[in-house]
């Protein structure tokens, strides 16, 4: 027999084992087509093309008193599938083994045990069933029902699911989705791929390897972290909440599956990740009967609570979203309000809370700013109107509040003041009266007095004394600014 040697590749770190009895150094990888070198450690290998044997010795030999592995029927990142018998029992079962062996990475094989725990504790028709599992010759693996059929990915590329088909799966996932929910787990990897149609056309869920345990304090993700296939994952998921997660999160995750089936069309697909999580977080996806008009308004409805990115909004449980679609199936009021354009909008503002905030109150900012202006500019021309007025006593009054609001600040915009001083210039110009001329000149002087005090503060304000000193020459000079204007207000008298 030729010695055989093991070979990794140095893209895809998949494992080979070359029997030609040389190193093997240099040979590309079958999978990706990828450089093979030479790996020295990892009892789990890859068979070559061509290469009769079905699983690797230390495999066969560590499980040869319990199963007899028949062929390989599946295989992906994590870990082989073969079909085998489970002797004794004489019943045909799914082996899975860890890929890589010895040589796995803890958080691969923490995922393989706990994709076992999950799915063992779990019993219900739609649900693959675990029978065993355990370590041999430092290879994991456990058994479970082996469902002969195709996955419903396939299916649906090979196959047209029509309306009821595709509503009476969904129920049937959903039934057997709230009975993991209500065992304390979470499946969080829920896609086509993981469901697998049996020749008699039923559902049957599969690879609960990121599946949560409710119950246990670890998260085993980390916050930030995509959990799941970003097509089908929650907006809660997709953004990195992992402590948002919920069975609400399963509801989102089958319902883009109903999506897919309905119109033949993902809701969430970019052209590259970033642009696919980007959209399950940010976008709407359009109504249903967008692809698919021969799709009633309820049914629309339906797929679009369920695809709601508020948890709150959305069915609350697998058992809702079901009950709704078989309301729908036997043609009864569901719970679902019809979708209306306006949802959309609304969701958006919902969804963009903060920026509709910031511009709604930049608005109000805006308004009440205008409002005041208009206001300040109605209260002016009133002024003006009484400045004009035949009564003298209207004249004087409207004077005097007019110099009070100049003094106390009330207007405060400059435009506004600049107006105010010309009606108060226009007062001890023109009116007849010698007694309103002298108010508006001494308004006149308190009021340049007062932005001339204003302006000596930053000045003046390390010495009081000269502070105060030039403060007593303003009034002088204001004093004198006041008499002389008197003296000139009455000289001109008749």
């Amino acid at each position: 027999m030729a010695k055989s040697s093991r070979l990794k590749c140095d893209t895809c770190g998949a494992v080979f084992r070359s029997r030609s009895g040389k190193s093997g150094e240099g040979t590309t990888c079958p999978k990706c087509g990828g450089r093979l070198d030479p790996l020295d450690a990892g009892l789990f290998e890859l068979k070559l093309e061509g290469e009769g044997e079905v699983a690797p010795a230390s495999l066969v030999e560590g499980l040869k008193e319990r199963y007899r592995i028949i062929e390989e029927v599946g295989r992906g990142g994590m870990g082989v599938v073969y079909r085998a018998e489970q002797l004794g029992v004489n019943r045909e079962v799914a082996l899975k083994v860890l890929i890589a062996g010895d040589v796995a990475d803890e958080d691969t094989v923490r995922r393989f045990v706990r994709e076992s725990k999950s799915a063992g504790s779990l019993k219900h028709p739609n649900i693959v069933a675990v029978h065993d599992a355990g370590i041999v010759n430092n290879i994991h693996y456990f058994s479970m029902d082996f469902v002969d059929g195709k996955s419903l990915a396939d299916v649906m590329v090979t196959q047209e699911v029509d309306i009821i088909q595709a509503l009476q799966l969904t129920v049937k996932l959903a039934r057997a989705l709230q009975v993991a929910h209500e065992n304390g787990v979470i499946h969080r990897d829920l896609k086509p791929a993981n469901v697998i149609i049996d020749d008699s056309g039923e559902p049957h869920i599969t690879d609960f390897g990121l599946a949560r345990d409710m119950s246990s304090k670890s998260m085993l993700s980390v916050s930030g972290t995509l959990i799941g296939t970003p097509m089908y994952t929650s907006p809660e998921s997709a953004s990195g909440h992992v402590h948002r997660v919920d069975a609400r999160s399963d509801v989102y995750s089958l319902a883009t599956i109903l999506y897919e089936m309905l119109t033949h069309s993902q809701p969430f697909k970019g052209k590259t990740v970033y642009e696919t999580i980007s959209r399950v977080v940010n976008i709407e996806p359009p109504p249903p009967r967008d692809f698919n008009h021969n799709l009633g308004p309820d049914l629309d409805a339906i797929v679009m609570k369920a695809l709601n990115k508020n948890v709150q909004q959305r069915y609350q449980s697998m058992t809702e979203f079901a009950d709704d679609i078989e309301h729908y199936l036997r043609g009864e009021p569901v719970t679902a309000r019809p979708y209306r354009k306006i949802d959309k909008w609304l969701r958006k503002l919902r969804h963009r809370a903060h920026y509709v905030a910031a511009g709604v109150g930049a608005f109000l900012l805006i308004a009440v700013l205008t409002v005041l202006v208009l206001v300040h500019r109605s209260h002016l021309e009133v002024m003006a109107r009484r400045l004009a007025d035949e009564q003298p006593g209207i004249r004087k009054t409207a004077l005097e509040m007019l110099l009070k609001e100049l003094a106390t600040g009330r207007i405060s915009d400059r435009d506004d003041r600049s107006d105010a001083m010309k009606l108060v210039v226009r007062a001890a110009r023109d009116d007849p009266d010698a007694d309103i001329r002298l108010l508006a000149v001494k308004g006149i002087g308190q009021y340049r007095l007062t932005e001339a005090a204003a302006g000596l503060g930053p000045v003046l304000e390390s010495d009081g004394s000269v502070k105060v000193r030039a403060e007593a020459a303003l009034e002088a000079a204001f004093a004198i600014f006041t008499s002389k204007f008197q003296s000139l207000i009455m000289s001109s008298l008749p």
